[in-house]
């Protein structure tokens, strides 16, 4: 096997076949490439020539959001699926979706969060009736933008394997908010007899697992009732 590196020096993108028969070799040979690039030191050779043109031109981030969305659509469940749709088509496509990958910095990531940001600010001072008959957009949560934004990352991640683009805009500590702990809000034993006395009879099993055993929801309506017998029972 032959590997090759792909690095920026002298403000040009370049390729270089290493002299490595391992993939610890290549990494460590690499390694040493970009250190001689950072102290300046790094000369071009017959081996280190500009990275070859891609083949194709950049996609939009739909484009690639949708092909991503498509690859890995089996992997996970319906309900994480919705999740995925529901942060892209309502969120960041209506901002980002003609963006190329490469046009997408940290700048752009900053002003999707701002217009997030704008966008709950201006809900927060409507009127109850302006609320009431949906006049604005309910706008997103500090943690639910920080959600929007870890997806665009793992978008950006599989962009930067592919050899798309160089730096993931969406990752690091500046981009993200500071979200609030959510509230919890737990029952005491007695509180949580009080629930199950005033809940119909045939909810009271379903309701006492959700109450002791804590799973989620869907894994909880997911349960199936079987009869159980003692060993030996006919």
């Amino acid at each position: 096997m032959t590997y090759g590196a792909r690095f920026r020096a002298d403000g040009r993108r370049r390729y270089q076949t290493l002299d490595a028969t391992t993939r610890s070799e290549a990494e460590l040979e690499l390694a040493n490439i970009l250190a001689d690039v950072r102290r300046g030191i790094w000369r071009s050779s017959a081996t280190a020539a500009p990275a070859p043109e891609q083949s194709a031109e950049v996609p939009t981030f739909h484009v690639f959001a949708s092909q991503w969305v498509e690859r890995h659509r089996r992997e996970v469940r319906e309900t994480t699926r919705a999740h995925w749709t529901w942060l892209l088509s309502g969120h960041l496509l209506p901002f980002l979706a003609s963006y190329p990958l490469d046009a997408i910095t940290p700048e752009v990531v900053d002003r999707f969060k701002v217009a997030e940001l704008q966008e709950r600010e201006r809900y927060e001072q409507a009127t109850p009736a302006e609320r009431k008959k949906h006049l604005v957009p309910v706008g997103l949560s500090p943690g639910s933008i920080n959600k929007c934004l870890a997806l665009l990352a793992r978008i950006l991640d599989e962009a930067i394997d592919y050899g798309l683009i160089e730096r993931n805009a969406a990752k690091g500590r500046n981009r993200r908010l500071k979200a609030p702990k959510p509230r919890r809000t737990f029952l005491e034993p007695r509180e949580a007899q009080a629930v199950l006395d005033a809940a119909p009879k045939k909810y009271r099993p379903l309701l006492a697992t959700m109450l002791l055993a804590g799973p989620r929801v869907s894994e909880a309506t997911s349960l199936r009732c079987e009869t159980l017998t003692s060993p030996g029972a006919s």
